[in-house]
């Protein structure tokens, strides 16, 4: 059965659905209406029963994802959380050691708020005010102030999923960092045509093709969360609905379509500028250890915008 050859690891909120719906458009590249399998990463907690995303641990299930990839020479897979893991690395170098590794990263503060809104759209998260849940975290480090259709708690540790140098360290020692294509967010919103030319290039496919690009997995309209919450209050229900009835693509098309529609509903918050300081000043020490391992200099992402 055909396989795939590259993944994109991560990180969460950082372009990674973008860059997938991109790729998804060239001859030269195959990847599977399900985005997100969390087939490696045997240390991440999903609650499968509350969570919506239909996630795969049987090899067999997994590989039938590409039986329709024919002879298409790059097959791919997307999840995010496979760069939080500590296991996953190896796992997928155990699957495939000649691999190729897409990282993107994006400033952590950036993505602590985005992932906080992410979380409220899909009900795995249950504290509204962004600096609650920050504030909240130790707490549920310990298991406490969950809600109860939190589906992934790993996740609500804002703090570790952007502690990103020991994780992008992580690949550089299992693959080669001479392996491993890293994308900052930052480079993908200053040209993303030439950052996408420079993953094609990596994955060594036609060169000449360019996608039809737009702006994918928007901030989520918060303001339609009850919805969200009646289903995920009746998973069984939630799982006929979306697993059966509406393929992966009709779901993200929906979700694209909702968005648009409730834009300008003043949804989006800023955050105190105290706590952004807070939080970089918290951030800088992992983000200097990044900025060595690459040989790039971010500090940017710790000084007030």
């Amino acid at each position: 059965m055909c396989r795939p050859n590259f993944f994109i690891v991560g990180a969460a909120k950082s372009g990674t659905t973008s860059l997938y719906e991109y790729l998804r458009q060239h001859p030269d590249i195959f990847l599977p209406d399900i985005k997100e399998p969390v087939y490696f990463g045997s240390d991440l907690d999903f609650d499968t029963r509350l969570c919506a995303r239909k996630t795969i641990h049987n090899r067999e299930e997994y590989l039938k994802l590409y039986q329709q990839a024919g002879d298409i020479p790059r097959r791919g897979e997307a999840t995010v959380w496979y760069l939080y893991s500590e296991v996953a690395a190896q796992e997928i170098y155990d699957f495939d050691p000649e691999a190729k590794i897409i990282i993107m990263l994006r400033n952590p503060v950036d993505v602590m708020v985005a992932l906080h809104q992410e979380f409220l759209w899909d009900c795995n998260e249950d504290i509204l005010e962004f600096e609650e849940a920050y504030r909240a975290q130790d707490d549920r480090r310990q298991g406490n102030r969950l809600g109860r259709t939190t589906h992934f708690r790993q996740g609500l540790i804002y703090e570790d999923v952007v502690a990103y140098a020991d994780q992008v360290k992580r690949y550089f020692d299992v693959f080669g960092r001479e392996n491993i294509c890293l994308i900052i967010f930052d480079d993908l919103v200053e040209d993303d045509e030439r950052e996408f030319r420079r993953i094609i290039e990596y994955l060594d496919v036609d060169r000449s093709f360019l996608p039809v690009r737009k702006h994918m997995n928007a901030r989520k309209p918060t303001h339609l969360r009850a919805v969200n919450q009646f289903f995920a209050a009746r998973p069984r229900l939630r799982r006929v609905l979306l697993s059966n009835i509406f393929s992966q693509t009709a779901k993200r098309a929906v979700i694209d379509v909702v968005t648009k529609l409730s834009r300008g509903k003043g949804e989006k918050k800023k955050i105190d500028p105290a706590l952004r300081a807070e939080m970089q000043d918290k951030m800088r020490g992992d983000v200097e250890r990044l900025s060595e391992l690459l040989g790039r200099d971010l500090s940017h992402w710790c000084q007030t915008k």
